[in-house]
């Protein structure tokens, strides 16, 4: 009995760095393409002749549907499956992202963007759950440290390679989405 717990905890001990590896990738990308929008912005309100106001919007669209929907979202996800739950939102934002990049009218892209928004915000309960499941207690601050770090690099790298995509493709914002 206790060889089939110590196998299982060295198995275990093994996966938590693809369930680590996995959620700091998806907090990084979130981050990316949540912030990066403003580098965008020009050629976006150029592309599709957006007001001030609709600038205003769509740079904000992400933030507010979070703000809108985490409690509520935070209660429904955190008693559905935690591995379900960040499998199908990571689906379903890397789909909006595509949305986002292909929005041939405004109201589209604002929607797909309140829509990603709210698939990043939906994997956040699942992220704690999975930290307590998989991560010994005295290592969870270390991984929310670098899963914090990802916050970071992402919109860091984002201010980075937003402009080289851009100027790369002749200010097609589009495919930065892609």
């Amino acid at each position: 009995m206790d060889r089939n717990i110590s196998d299982i905890k060295r198995q275990t001990a093994s996966y938590r760095f693809v369930i680590i590896g996995v959620l700091a990738l998806a907090t990084m990308i979130n981050h990316l393409v949540l912030f990066n929008i403003g580098v965008f912005m020009p050629a976006i309100s150029s592309d599709m002749n957006l007001s001030p106001s609709e600038q205003g919007w769509l740079g904000s669209s992400a933030i507010l549907g979070n703000l809108a929907f985490v409690l509520p979202m935070g209660w429904v996800m955190s008693s559905l499956n935690a591995k379900l739950v960040t499998t199908f939102s990571l689906v379903l934002a890397a789909f909006f992202i595509f949305v986002q990049g292909w929005a041939p009218i405004f109201l589209i892209l604002v929607f797909s963007r309140v829509l990603f928004g709210l698939a990043a915000i939906a994997r956040e309960p699942a992220r704690a759950m999975l930290t307590q499941q998989w991560i010994p207690k005295g290592e969870i601050v270390l991984v929310n440290g670098v899963l914090n770090a990802m916050i970071g690099l992402g919109i860091g790298i984002g201010f980075l390679i937003a402009p080289l995509i851009l100027s790369l493709t002749g200010d097609n914002w589009r495919v930065g989405l892609y």
